[in-house]
């Protein structure tokens, strides 16, 4: 073929190869295109990638199990890249060629992954381990190396990569790997950040790291992501998961309330989609799956057997609020000079001896570059009347202020009220919310 168009994320141009031999042919749909690792930057046919939301994904259907019948796997990645997502880790064994089909004709990238999770060091320098790891690794390349989506083979997930044996695992399975696929990256997903001592042997770092969730503060994973890039050589560097549970249904602002886990999707919003040498993140994941019975995810209140970080519930009838608000073009924040800031959105005091007007100033800022209508909804602290409509439209890169006046008083058995301020484009995109709490001086 000479001068093929590559595929690409934005073109996925394929073809269709046809090989004959005696009484025997051959059929297989494939694409053209480069990938490589150049300092710090992954690059797809000389294309720095960098920036891609994306998901993780267990097979778990309702009815199905990890069955994928025809047809499924594109109608749901489908549904996942109209929403905009562009890279996914079918975790954590092989997926199906169904649905690297599907990929490749979406122009979605895929890190697949072989079966190894979650081991001592002691365990992975084992014969037994080694050669499942390489049987394994070898039926994974040999059955999918023509899909172009895949870009990158992983030799298996948060195993204990900080002790003894696990360098030598990973050194030889990735060195088999190399001699079956010269043309793709390697790398293993590690949760061990500046105690891992295998990332020489990879060529990008993928790094599992559930900030605002199991870690207390958000806001970590900065510095995590900086100092973990730093040791390891400053390579391409890759978050394959992050998230926070949410049941759907659950009031309030709490952990396991879709309330935060749009918190954790917002804040990595913010923290991360603006980051240099950063190929993506990848959120865990993209629909509930079946667990174990005694499953508690962190959750305060769980809901075994399900796992329920994901941004749609295990029946697909229902987007949760971090699927929302994950691609939202726009962002509210409170006017600072007027309000005490907390952690999911502002406090106001005020005295309570009669009925009180309270104003308070909301920012709209659009984020993405795009022109957006949408309408800012207020729900009202209880004891509290207001306006509940605000119509917007923003150009590019603008804000809109919004000034919010609600009258009434704290009910006499309250010490605080809380109010809600949404920012929706449509029945599929909002804002990240904000909590508006008011108390007693």
């Amino acid at each position: 073929i000479n001068n093929p168009e590559l595929w690409n994320l934005d073109e996925p141009n394929l073809y269709t190869i046809i090989v004959k031999g005696e009484g025997i042919s051959l059929k297989e749909r494939t694409g053209f295109r480069t990938v490589k690792v150049s300092g710090a930057d992954l690059i797809i046919n000389d294309k720095v990638i960098e920036n891609l939301q994306g998901f993780d994904r267990h097979a778990d259907y309702p009815g199905l199990g990890k069955t994928q019948p025809a047809g499924l796997p594109y109608q749901e990645l489908k549904e996942l890249y109209d929403k905009g997502f562009r890279i996914f880790r079918p975790a954590h064994y092989p997926t199906t060629p169904a649905e690297l089909d599907a990929a490749d004709e979406l122009g979605m990238l895929v890190i697949e992954e072989i079966n190894v999770t979650g081991l001592k060091g002691a365990q992975l320098a084992t014969k037994e381990v080694k050669d499942f790891a390489a049987q394994q690794l070898t039926k994974e390349i040999h059955r999918d190396r023509s899909h172009p989506c895949i870009i990158a083979w992983s030799v298996g997930n948060e195993n204990l990569t900080d002790e003894e044996g696990a360098a030598e695992y990973i050194r030889d399975t990735i060195a088999l790997g190399r001699s079956l696929d010269s043309t793709r990256l390697f790398t293993h997903v590690t949760m061990r950040s500046t105690r891992d001592k295998t990332f020489q042997y990879q060529d990008i770092v993928a790094q599992n790291y559930y900030a605002g969730w199991y870690t207390k503060d958000v806001n970590a994973i900065v510095d995590l992501l900086n100092s973990t890039q730093q040791y390891a050589g400053n390579k391409p560097i890759i978050l394959t998961e992050y998230g926070a549970e949410a049941v759907i249904g659950r009031e309030d602002t709490q952990k396991g309330t879709e309330f935060y886990q749009g918190f954790i999707v917002d804040a990595h919003n913010r923290l991360l989609n603006k980051r240099p040498h950063f190929i993506g993140k990848l959120y865990w994941s993209s629909t509930e799956f079946w667990c174990r019975p005694n499953w508690t995810g962190g959750n305060p209140e769980p809901i075994p057997p399900f796992h329920v970080k994901a941004l749609q519930g295990y029946y697909r009838e229902h987007n949760k609020l971090g699927w929302r608000v994950m691609f939202s073009p726009v962002r509210l924040s409170f006017a600072k000079s007027t309000i005490k800031e907390t952690l999911l959105g502002g406090e106001l005091e005020i005295s309570n001896d009669e009925s009180t007007v309270v104003t308070q100033k909301i920012i709209v800022q659009e984020i993405r570059g795009i022109s957006v209508k949408g309408e800012v909804k207020f729900y009202a602290p209880e004891g509290f009347k207001a306006k509940d409509n605000f119509p917007f439209e923003l150009g590019p890169n603008e804000t809109a202020v919004i000034e919010l006046s609600f009258k009434g008083q704290l009910p006499d058995s309250f010490s605080t009220v809380n109010g809600y301020i949404h920012a929706v484009i449509d029945e599929d995109t909002e804002a990240q919310p904000l909590l508006l709490t008011v108390s007693k001086k």
